[in-house]
């Protein structure tokens, strides 16, 4: 089997994609709900910090950093797997001897 149909047929885990500005994380679906955890854990951690953090400029950078990590997250592309199986055609197989 061909390397490039082997990658198409195999699902990947994840795959990262950069043109310029517009950065893409295409995740399997199986990763979804890790994603999500993700998300949930960057915004926890900046609530956290921005409380224990005592200087507003550090306080400020922190929170910019965990804002651009969020988007990133966010705009992550979950691709979903579908099997579609078709019914074999049904013909007359005619044999002449």
């Amino acid at each position: 089997m061909s390397k490039d149909l082997e990658q198409t047929l195999k699902p990947d885990s994840y795959r990262f994609l950069s043109d310029g500005l517009n950065s893409k994380l295409f995740v399997n679906e199986k990763y979804e709900t890790l994603l999500k955890y993700t998300l949930r854990g960057i915004t926890l951690i900046g609530i956290i910090l921005s409380f224990l953090i005592p200087f507003p400029l550090l306080s400020g950078a922190v929170a910019i950093i965990l804002a651009v990590l969020t988007m990133f997250f966010e705009r992550s592309i979950v691709e979903y797997t579908t099997l579609i199986a078709q019914p074999l055609p049904e013909f007359d197989l005619v044999l002449e001897e």
